[in-house]
């Protein structure tokens, strides 16, 4: 967390509050919270709609509506689920540390979300006490940070920005004009703002696209335009109570429509399909215990952990086939993803034993840290992969064992029974623990 220092000089100054407040955020981009991201230099494991890390044992899923195209830019929309920030480890606040989830966010929760862009940012505020015989108010000082881009495709980057938001007259006791860090980004993507007390933001991709975004309220906001490299612009509206939001494209059509989050069902019409996407939602429930490694001088890691989160039960496409979803009861986590065939994918889930680091602090009235908390601790990650083709027995097992690390792993085909139809041939891979993945083969297709 980035803490402005306070200066002293010729004022009385105690802080009231250094940590974030408690508002419905995306969480900080990190191995915990982030998303697979394309191209960083590794691979991963999945199917047509999921995809396993195996480098943490988190699950994405992505489930792209069928979007009519624009003129020059089409805006990508999926019901997307990721298991890293689905639950995680963090704060809310000046509370302790506990399992937490991604709750009351625009178009966010549980770990899903339909997949617009977004903005969010925390705020932090400390007070302090005017000059003598200058101004003898207590004056609240806020300062926005921790600002997270989701781009189109549900992915998130820390953008870096730290804006100074406090009234204009009180920035020389609130610690002087800066610095605040107005351009910041990630990779390709720029991100642009301004010091006000309420400082819009501008986001640039690495294609060109700009995304205009308003100041981010207690929510995370969505942009309001979004524009190519050649003038072509879309339009969105959204609304924060109800959850709403609506694209218009380059053509003046509304291409997406999204008129509640959460209802279950939720209707999402898109231009040119006859029927809308619906989406189901139930709750999922975690209750485990972790082991922690704590640091020398800091205060005990709390290892009982629970939680509760509204997830999506099923998806119902414009054709009526439909996508249902079960979750894990022990780490809340997704655990089985039916597909329209009958076809599935089940993971199992288990404790990665101390694999994250946690930091962190809680403080009192006065500002004065009560408590502070660094330790590695036991993280939920899959340890099994099952696929299966179609719904029918299983019959035919192909296994990727961890022996070792570095070590090869075999995918073996076993005997085929009397009548069985050609199975897939045996290879040869390395993978990393935790993993591992068992794949059910159905007979190849009949000719």
């Amino acid at each position: 967390m980035r803490v402005r220092p306070v200066l002293s000089i010729l004022l009385f100054a105690f802080v009231a509050l250094l940590a974030p407040a408690c508002l419905a955020q995306l969480p900080q981009a990190s191995d915990t919270t982030s998303p697979p991201t394309p191209g960083v230099g590794h691979d991963y494991l999945g199917g047509l709609a999921e995809t396993v890390n195996p480098a943490n044992g988190s699950v994405s899923i992505r489930l792209s509506a069928i979007m009519p195209p624009g003129r020059g830019i089409t805006l990508p929309f999926s019901f997307a689920y990721d298991s890293a920030g689905a639950f995680y480890y963090g704060q809310s606040g000046n509370n302790v540390p506990h399992y937490t989830t991604i709750t009351n966010a625009v178009l966010a929760q549980g770990g899903w979300s339909y997949a617009l862009p977004l903005l969010t940012h925390s705020q932090q505020s400390w007070t302090v006490q005017g000059p003598s015989g200058i101004d003898l108010r207590t004056l609240t000082c806020t300062e926005a940070i921790n600002y997270v881009f989701q781009d189109p495709t549900g992915n998130r980057h820390n953008m870096g920005l730290a804006v100074n938001t406090s009234i204009p007259a009180w920035l020389p006791y609130c610690g002087g004009t800066g610095p605040s860090i107005l351009q910041g980004g990630e990779g390709p993507i720029l991100a642009t703002t301004s010091e006000s007390t309420h400082p819009p933001v501008t986001i640039t991709d690495g294609n060109g696209a700009v995304y205009s975004f308003p100041y981010p309220s207690s929510n995370p906001t969505i942009p309001t335009s979004i524009s190519d490299r050649n003038g072509n612009t879309l339009s969105i509206s959204s609304t924060i109570s109800p959850v709403s939001a609506s694209v218009t494209d380059t053509l003046g059509r509304t291409a997406v429509s999204v008129p509640t989050f959460g209802s279950s069902p939720d209707n999402i019409s898109v231009a040119g399909l006859g029927s809308p996407y619906q989406v189901s939602w139930t709750t999922a429930s975690a209750s485990f215990t972790i082991s922690a490694f704590n640091l020398p001088g800091n205060t005990a890691y709390p290892t009982p952990l629970s939680g509760s989160a509204n997830v999506v039960s099923q998806i119902v496409l414009p054709n009526s086939q439909k996508y249902t979803f079960t979750y894990d009861s022990t780490y809340g986590m997704l655990k089985k993803m039916v597909y329209p065939s009958g076809g599935y994918v089940r993971y199992v889930w288990g404790l990665n034993l101390q694999a994250q680091f946690f930091s962190g602090a809680t403080y009192d009235s006065n500002g004065v840290t009560s408590n502070s908390y660094a330790c590695r601790y036991d993280s939920p990650a899959v340890t099994d992969r099952y696929v299966s083709l179609t719904a029918r027995p299983k019959s035919f097992i192909s296994t990727f064992p961890i022996l070792h690390p570095g070590r090869a792993a075999l995918i073996s085909t076993p005997a085929r029974p009397p009548q069985s139809r050609p199975m897939t041939s045996s290879a040869t891979r390395t993978l990393p623990p935790p993993m591992r993945t068992l794949l059910l083969v159905s007979p190849a297709s009949r000719t």
